[in-house]
């Protein structure tokens, strides 16, 4: 098969196992930052359970106005170039989470920073999901995607199940 440029594309299973391996750490990436967020956010003396709804509140509208900017550039860039844009802006984000989360107890991070950092480990999460399908969608033809989906969500799901593993001795060593 040719595209119109007369090229071929590159072998199939080997842009799969790409994917699925980015779709993977993505989730183990996602699902461990949820899990240090949660804590964060729930073990300060200034949030904790009482300011649950109003976090769930916030990320729901943050999360909304992520995935609304994230359509309207995806839109209007080329495939390609938006797939490094919102790269750096994940990387932005995550670098910005773990800065605002700091490294001190609880109580000497303040509830702001917190609160921040909650909100962009949501940033995170968003923008990594709709990454990895942005970038199936430029990587594979629609009949390729037919087969390509369910191995790049399997990618996804291992990563979900190995966070699990993995979560408690990360967390003792600290």
């Amino acid at each position: 098969m040719t595209d119109t440029t007369g090229l071929r594309p590159p072998p199939f299973y080997p842009r799969v196992c790409a994917l699925a391996s980015y779709s993977f750490l993505v989730m183990l990436g996602i699902i461990l930052g949820r899990g240090a967020r949660d804590s964060l956010f729930l073990s300060h003396p200034q949030l904790g359970v009482g300011a649950l709804p109003w976090i769930y509140i916030g990320n729901a509208l943050f999360g909304a106005g992520m995935a609304a900017g994230y359509a309207y550039l995806s839109g209007r860039t080329a495939p390609r170039r938006f797939a490094f844009l919102s790269l750096g802006l994940f990387a932005v984000c995550v670098v910005g989470a773990r800065f605002l989360a700091g490294r001190g107890a609880p109580g000497i991070v303040g509830a702001g920073a917190i609160v921040a950092a909650y909100l962009l480990a949501q940033a995170v999460w968003v923008l990594g999901l709709m990454q990895v399908w942005t970038l199936a969608a430029v990587v594979f033809e629609p009949r390729e995607a037919k087969r390509a989906y369910p191995l790049v969500g399997a990618g996804s799901l291992v990563g979900m199940i190995l966070a699990g593993f993995i979560a408690k001795p990360i967390v003792r060593s600290f």
